[in-house]
């Protein structure tokens, strides 16, 4: 593996375990250890897409499966993927999925879990009632 590769590697792993942080093309060049020009061009010239595109994905990807595992609000799954809002989150995630995370949830059929009495989970009808 050249030293570049490694050092691109090294960046893509900062991204993955910084989405929530702000990881604007400065940063994620210091981290490789070059300039900001030379890190862009290197990074979409060994990914296909520009460092911000990247992050743009994987915080879409996050996103995607925080909204299918957890039952969490929107706006707290926006910024702990690093969106700045919900509105942040949703117009990216309608131009990159084609809906929004609201529909995307009830789409997948997700229904939020309670606690029964005894340790399991039971999901929750659409009106929050256990089945």
């Amino acid at each position: 593996m050249s030293a570049k590769r490694a050092q691109l590697d090294h960046v893509r792993d900062l991204i993955e375990s910084s989405l929530s942080e702000d990881l604007g093309l400065e940063r994620l060049a210091a981290a490789a250890g070059i300039g900001a020009h030379r890190f862009s061009t290197a990074f979409t010239r060994e990914f296909g897409i520009s460092p911000h595109q990247y992050v743009i994905e994987r915080r879409l990807t996050r996103a995607r499966t925080l909204l299918r595992q957890v039952d969490k609000p929107i706006a707290a799954i926006a910024y702990e993927t690093g969106f700045a809002s919900q509105s942040h989150l949703t117009t990216a995630f309608k131009k990159a999925v084609g809906t929004t995370p609201g529909a995307y949830r009830n789409g997948r059929g997700f229904k939020p879990l309670t606690p029964d009495g005894d340790g399991r989970s039971t999901p929750l009808t659409d009106q929050g009632e256990r089945r």
